[in-house]
């Protein structure tokens, strides 16, 4: 369908010629192709009279020409002669693919009678693709006739059309060209939205004298006509927008240009559907059977991914792409305002990256989102849940209390925001939100004591909170076994202190190996019932190392006190953390001067205790002599440590695949430094063991392998850092990957041009293995003034370390604004326990009035503002459990919300 005849000339005696032109993207090797003719026949049908096999490639946009004995030819071009052109009026033509048959014409002219002699036709410009059935004279709209042609080889007529080569008689026209038809908008049209379109017109040799916008609801019935005027250059604008539609409607439009001679051009049918955004009842389920259902997906960023389905769930992931990503998913819209006591339920699982502060999936919920369009344009309230704590692991969100939200078209969705390099694929599915007429009990902080390190002497007791929003607990009990899912043994748990219970018996000791299971269970006077998720121990007198529990301490290289010959050389690790750990793949490895590939690994073994340590040796039998009674415990004959660039480190040969520690090279990148085989270097610092910064070097004097250095610094702070929240606070954030013996955490403050640093915040230390955030708020901040802040870590012994500073300015201008309405914001954190924040703006000129009610409509408290911005912290610590009502009233505004105190 790529090649076409585009011209026909017949002129007296042998004066004929055919123009053959590849309108396809591609160039055409015409050898595949006959030119062929059919004499004297209306019908034409069976073999060829005349026929010619093509050659040559024809590239894309071009023409050529076959002519007939001696045809006067156009200016532009050269003839080929063949015998198929000596056609007359009732000869129909064809070009055909692989033979001469009539069945196998691509594309054809002819007529049901004849059109006599000294005719020209040439194929409209909007033909793009061959046909079949071309009978010129029998209204196939597909040729313009030139009568009374007369060709002229030095006419200036002669043009070049729409990369056809057309013959232009004296008083030819050419058709208006329609390009760069435009749609505003271009997507996201609902039943509100009108559409206006806009198209560049141009004539070659005319003027345009009407452009119009021909639209329907049916494709190729487009009876609804509005004009377009000229509005810039060659660009035509309709005057009036296409309406608004129904929902699901398909709107057809195309535009049409005349000129003044008079030619006419349309251009192709375009068309859009109308699709309002989703809105549903509840009870809603989503569990994703088929396809996304009713939800909505919007790119924000990285617009190569998106959310799909993936086989019965919601599925996103930013891998490969190349940029940061930031996808939405969007249930739905619900008017809240029809319902009381709704929650949310669904079930979320990952694979692969990791999340922080700037990679993460989050539920949000907004009251003044549309349903379409680019959500970042609205506020959204974050809606905090259970997260997965495996890969590939599906765990339930818990049961969600949305019964603070309020609002005649609330959307709740799924935020997914990665940075390139921490993209991480998440499913979410079995989605639920219902109206629950009787809450059940709400278990959390679930907390098992110990906590971890259980041995097989060790009995285990476990607390956890339990509360009811609208009854009272009637019944909590532990179940627990040694099988998952099969929970048979019953322990009672009776109240403790506020809304704690605890186990009134332990689970008795296991026998090493063994992995108990326990969940917890409620039931309250309704009665309704809650069952947590299922926890699990492992019982062991020893756990396996992780980050941060073993650290290289020292290094004795072969030359030490002058002996080369290797007798003093060792490696000391230190168990760094409180628990007994095992050595089971666990791996220490010797580099050579060779990055990447270890000369030498060997495998540990057993098991090491708090505060113990291990030492590797190249010569056991002469390290034993030097420093008896220190023994070594493990060989590796290819452990030089003769220097240089030489390094080695400790590596978790399990799943995990992760190097512990490392001193001077840890296998992937070149050695930081080069040491003298001479000397000893000692540990002072948790820090990376491969930068030369955290060791202590000895020039003289033998190693101390057990005697010194074997108990590095506490704490491993990976992070230090504020944010701006909403221009309203700061926000100061540090994360340990472990710590020990810390006794308390202060922040300091200080501002611009003053030394003075006060006492800002004190937290205990947690003194975990495992990665810890802590966060607080200063609320207590001015505009356009730059704070400072300083993190101090004391430990029990008295000695402590200092962190910082780091700063933070919330910007203003010099004279505040007063608000020019008056708002009530939604409270935050909610649920909270048992303390929240209720932001307000109180317009210029009025007062406003904060009350805050129980569920029963009895007033607690009432505040009078003035006009401005108000940040108010609420204590709910003298009132119980359940649903509060706060309230703003100004002269011009009123407003009321829920919020819901859990403790």
């Amino acid at each position: 369908g790529d090649v076409i005849i585009s011209q026909y000339y017949e002129g007296a005696s042998y004066d004929k010629w055919i123009e053959i032109t590849n309108v396809g993207a591609s160039s055409v090797d015409l050898s595949t192709y006959y030119l062929a003719r059919w004499a004297n026949t209306a019908t034409p049908s069976g073999s060829s009279t005349a026929a010619n096999q093509l050659s040559g490639d024809l590239p894309s946009g071009s023409s050529i020409l076959y002519n007939h004995s001696s045809a006067v030819l156009p200016s532009y071009a050269t003839g080929i002669s063949v015998s198929s052109v000596n056609f007359n009026g009732d000869d129909p033509m064809a070009i055909t693919t692989g033979g001469t048959d009539w069945s196998n014409r691509v594309d054809c002219i002819y007529s049901s009678g004849t059109w006599g002699s000294n005719k020209s036709f040439y194929r409209k410009s909007t033909i793009t693709s061959a046909n079949t059935n071309q009978s010129v004279l029998d209204g196939s709209g597909e040729w313009i006739e030139v009568t009374n042609a007369v060709v002229n080889n030095a006419s200036s007529s002669d043009t070049e059309y729409l990369g056809y080569h057309v013959y232009t008689p004296a008083g030819g026209n050419s058709l208006p060209t329609i390009t760069n038809v435009t749609q505003i908008p271009s997507a996201d049209i609902t039943s509100t939205t009108t559409v206006s379109v806009s198209a560049d017109v141009t004539d070659s040799d005319g003027t345009i004298t009407n452009v119009e916008l021909h639209w329907g609801l049916t494709s190729g019935s487009l009876g609804n006509t509005i004009a377009m005027p000229n509005s810039s250059g060659d660009t035509y604008t309709t005057t009036s927008d296409i309406p608004a539609q129904s929902d699901g409607a398909i709107v057809y439009y195309e535009v049409e240009a005349t000129d003044d001679e008079p030619e006419i051009s349309t251009s192709a049918e375009y068309d859009y559907t109308v699709n309002d955004p989703a809105t549903t009842a509840l009870p809603y389920s989503e569990v994703f059977t088929t396809d996304l259902g009713d939800c909505y997906t919007y790119n924000v960023s990285g617009a190569t991914k998106e959310w799909v389905w993936d086989g019965g769930s919601a599925y996103m992931s930013g891998y490969n792409s190349g940029d940061t990503e930031e996808d939405w998913l969007v249930l739905p819209g619900i008017n809240f305002d029809n319902y009381l006591g709704e929650v949310l339920l669904f079930d979320t699982s990952y694979n692969y990256g990791s999340d922080d502060l700037n990679n993460y999936l989050k539920l949000y919920y907004s009251t003044n989102y549309t349903g379409i369009g680019d959500p970042t344009s609205s506020a959204w309230t974050e809606i905090s849940f259970t997260l997965p704590t495996a890969t590939n692991t599906w765990t339930s969100s818990g049961i969600l209390d949305l019964s603070a939200i309020s609002g005649t078209s609330v959307y709740i969705a799924f935020k997914y925001h990665y940075e390139v390099g921490s993209y991480r694929n998440w499913d979410v599915d079995n989605i639920s939100i219902a109206e629950v007429s009787n809450f059940a009990p709400v278990i959390s902080n679930i907390a098992q004591t110990p906590a971890s390190n259980i041995g097989t002497s060790t009995t285990v007791s476990v607390s956890a909170d339990v509360t009811d929003s609208d009854g009272t607990i009637s019944l909590v009990e532990l179940h627990w076994g040694l099988t998952s899912g099969s929970l048979g043994t019953t322990i009672s748990m009776s109240l403790d202190t506020g809304s704690t219970y605890v186990t009134d018996t332990d689970i008795p000791v296991q026998s090493e190996g063994t992995t108990v299971y326990y969940e917890i269970y409620a039931v309250d006077d309704e009665p309704e019932s809650s069952t947590s998720a299922e926890y699990d121990y492992f019982v062991t007198d020893a756990v396996a190392p992780g980050v941060g529990d073993l650290f290289i301490t020292e290094v004795c290289g072969d030359g030490v006190d002058g002996d080369n010959g290797n007798n003093n050389c060792f490696m000391e690790i230190y168990n760094t953390s409180s628990s007994t750990l095992s050595l089971a793949n666990i791996q220490a490895r010797y580099y050579n001067s060779n990055p990447g590939n270890p000369t030498q690994t060997v495998d540990l073994s057993g098991t090491i205790a708090p505060g113990g340590y291990i030492i590797i040796t190249q010569d056991e039998t002469n390290f034993n002599t030097t420093y008896s009674p220190i023994t070594a415990d493990f060989i590796g004959s290819a452990f030089y440590f003769n220097g240089g660039v030489d390094g080695v480190d400790i590596y978790d040969a399990t799943s995990d695949a992760e190097i512990l520690d490392s001193f001077n090279d840890n296998g992937t990148v070149g050695s930081p430094w080069t040491w003298d085989a001479n000397n000893v270097f000692e540990r002072t610092s948790t820090g990376d063991g491969a930068t030369v910064t955290n060791w202590t070097e000895n020039t003289t004097g033998l190693g101390t392998p057990g005697a010194e250095n074997e108990s590095p610094l506490p704490v491993t702070l990976t992070d230090f850092s504020t944010a701006i929240i909403m221009n309203k606070f700061v926000q100061i954030s540090w994360t340990t990957q472990t710590e020990s013996s810390i006794n308390a955490w202060n922040l300091y403050r200080s501002i611009e041009n003053s030394p003075d640093q006060i006492l800002l915040y004190s937290e205990p230390g947690t003194n975990t293995t495992q990665p810890y955030t802590y966060i607080f708020e200063d609320h207590e901040v001015n505009e356009n003034v730059i704070y400072y802040y300083y993190l101090e870590a004391t430990e029990y012994d008295g000695t402590s370390n200092m962190w910082g500073p780091i700063s933070a300015m919330l910007e203003g201008s010099s004279t505040p604004e007063l608000p020019t309405t008056s708002m009530l914001e939604i409270n935050y954190p909610n649920p909270f326990n048992p303390s929240t924040t209720i932001n307000c703006d109180i317009k210029e000129g009025e007062e406003g009035a904060l009350t805050i009610y129980n569920a029963r409509g009895q007033l607690i408290e009432r505040q009078i503002l003035n006009a401005g911005e108000h940040i108010i912290k609420w204590d709910g610590t003298a009132y119980g459990s359940g649903i509060y009502l706060y309230k703003l009233e100004t002269d011009s505004y009123t407003k009321t919300r829920k919020m819901i105190m859990i403790k």
